[in-house]
């Protein structure tokens, strides 16, 4: 390694030999006092363009100036080779500044990758209902050439096995099979080719998907309710993603007025009393006054009739559902639409 202090005696002494002061060191060779001050003192060594003058003003190779010693006998192969030392010293004085330099050059390029693909890759969520079929939980994912499909479980409301399902863009005579199998789960579709061959943007594609399912007895077309793009929600507040995210389309059909909803009512043992099966289960509801109450193991529902509301009580959380917005008024319902669907289609409309 090289000595600084044993470099800057060395350059002092070869000074003095000369009968030069810092001054006049300095001005031969067109650098300041300080920096003449400094090499003397151990504080640091002069830069390569220095060391060459130096060897030339002091007529000593720049290796003896780095060893500190005049080359000798006895130290003739550490003095040859004290150059080398000489160049790890100054690599690792700037070993820093290469790091500094790699995490700045890596940074600039995160950002512009992050800039230009931020566009390209969406998650969007799907949901269809109808009164024979509902399929929630799906995905859309769109990355720059691909869209992948994961529409999740079909739930099966009536006594028929479903034989196929269709994916679809459009529902009238020109619309194009996008897919075809017993699930729909892990389509992908080629981006570019569905624009061309559809004439229309991807956001225009993605209002206008249908499911077809069909069992041996019937065919049910289901527009695809396209809702929520998770990579805008990322950098929304809550109360911003509660809203968007609450915006589903739980059910098809229209409600009827309060009348024929107390109509389906029957007294019983002094209670207000209607029954219904959901999935090979019973299930029973109790109206009291203006409210009526469906009670589970798991959880407890509630429609206030006059404002129109489900209200959801569980271990897990409190759910408020407006069935006159159609919208959530609590926190997230996405989990929770089976059930105010199944509410919905079997007691209040």
């Amino acid at each position: 390694m090289i000595d600084q202090e044993k470099v800057g005696k060395f350059i002092a002494d070869l000074r003095k030999e000369k009968g030069l002061t810092q001054d006049d060191l300095a001005e031969k060779i067109f650098v300041g006092r300080e920096a003449i001050s400094k090499w003397e003192r151990g504080v640091c060594i002069p830069g390569q363009t220095i060391l060459l003058s130096l060897s030339e003003e002091f007529n000593v190779s720049i290796n003896e100036i780095l060893y500190g010693e005049r080359k000798n006998n006895k130290n003739s192969k550490v003095v040859e080779n004290t150059s080398f030392n000489w160049f790890l010293l100054q690599l690792k004085r700037i070993k820093k500044y290469i790091v500094i330099a790699f995490i700045f050059f890596l940074a600039c390029f995160t950002i512009i990758y992050f800039v230009q693909d931020y566009n390209s890759f969406k998650i969007l969520t799907t949901y269809v209902n109808g009164d024979s079929f509902t399929v929630n939980k799906g995905l859309i994912v769109r990355c720059r050439e691909k869209l992948y499909f994961q529409f999740g479980s079909v739930i099966n409301h009536t006594d028929y096995d479903i034989t196929s399902i269709n994916l679809y863009y459009g529902a009238d005579e020109n619309k194009i099979k996008l897919a075809s199998g017993s699930n729909i789960n892990d389509i992908v579709v080629n981006k570019n080719d569905l624009e061309k061959s559809t004439n229309k943007s991807i956001k225009d594609i993605y209002n206008n998907l249908y499911l077809e399912i069909n069992t041996d007895e019937l065919t049910e077309l289901y527009k695809v309710n396209v809702t929520v793009d998770f990579r805008a929600t990322l950098f929304k507040n809550e109360e911003e993603k509660t809203t968007t995210e609450a915006h589903i389309e739980p059910y098809s059909n229209d409600f009827n007025n309060n009348k024929d909803i107390r109509d389906k009512f029957v007294l019983i043992k002094g209670e207000y009393v209607y029954e219904f099966n959901y999935k090979d289960k019973k299930y029973k509801c109790i109206l009291e006054e203006n409210t009526i109450n469906l009670k589970t193991t798991k959880y407890v529902l509630t429609y206030r009739i006059d404002d129109e509301s489900i209200k959801i009580n569980s271990s897990k959380k409190n759910i408020v559902f407006n069935t006159k917005s159609n919208m959530c008024e609590s926190d997230n319902c996405e989990d929770y639409m089976n059930i105010i669907n199944m509410f919905v289609n079997n007691v209040i409309s």
